[in-house]
């Protein structure tokens, strides 16, 4: 028993920075939002309860909506850990960081805008918080996310040409192909809500696109870690001469 308290308190030494870099953030953001509930009035429950719960919904509520999601944050992890890789050997880290940096944090971008639906709110700070103009009004409301879809369209051609050369080097089909899906699920979003199997046809090409985000980003992750694999190898018959 006291071996093991004494390799638990080493362990615990071991790891206080990492503990503090964890744990701080997490209970400064649990703070915020306490504060930003107390400032607006807006009941703790509202603030930390599941959105089904909340509003008396069935567990299945949103399933589509929420396995992309889980498929956009599984990507944005893949990217990021393998951006961290990266940095461990200089020849992958000239190669693939920046890219893999970059994917991963645009992949986070749209994650929390589809799990917020900033495309949808964001008119609140123009038009105040109370205002209900896009629910009203389907025309503003097209009008409004245009816009921002225009942003995104605009990043993702920045995106593309920026990491051209990187994009070159991979199966882009599968990049392509999340490009065109989502181009139609916004074009049917944009159209009427009466169009027969409207919901079902717009959220299933979006997931399909995430689907098709995910892949490209597996695959090509998988290929930066190999190489970094294979660079970070040290060879046997060098190894026994040393």
């Amino acid at each position: 028993m006291r071996k093991f308290i004494l390799e638990l308190s080493q362990n615990a030494k071991a790891l206080l920075p990492d503990v503090i870099k964890i744990y701080l953030p997490s209970c400064l953001f649990l703070l915020l939002v306490w504060s930003i509930g107390k400032v607006y009035s807006i009941d703790s429950y509202e603030l930390t309860a599941d959105p089904a719960e909340l509003a008396g919904l069935a567990p299945y509520a949103g399933l589509i909506s929420n396995v992309g999601i889980l498929l956009w944050c599984g990507a944005a992890a893949i990217c990021l850990f393998s951006a961290s890789l990266a940095k461990l050997d200089p020849i992958c880290f000239r190669k693939w960081f920046a890219f893999l940096l970059a994917s991963g944090c645009l992949t986070t971008v749209l994650l929390l805008d589809d799990m917020f639906q900033f495309h949808e709110s964001y008119p609140a700070l123009f038009f105040g918080l109370d205002a209900d103009l896009p629910h009203n009004n389907r025309r503003l409301q097209n009008l409004l996310e245009a816009i921002f879809f225009v942003v995104y369209f605009a990043s993702f051609i920045f995106y593309t040409f920026y990491f051209r050369k990187h994009i070159q080097r991979t199966e882009y089909l599968f990049l392509l192909m999340a490009f065109f899906l989502f181009s139609l699920s916004t074009v049917v979003d944009m159209g009427s809500e009466t169009m027969k199997g409207h919901y079902i046809i717009e959220e299933g090409l979006k997931l399909l696109g995430i689907i098709s985000w995910l892949t490209y980003f597996y695959r090509t992750c998988r290929s930066a870690v190999q190489q970094l694999a294979r660079n970070l190898v040290v060879p046997v018959d060098k190894a026994h001469i040393n």
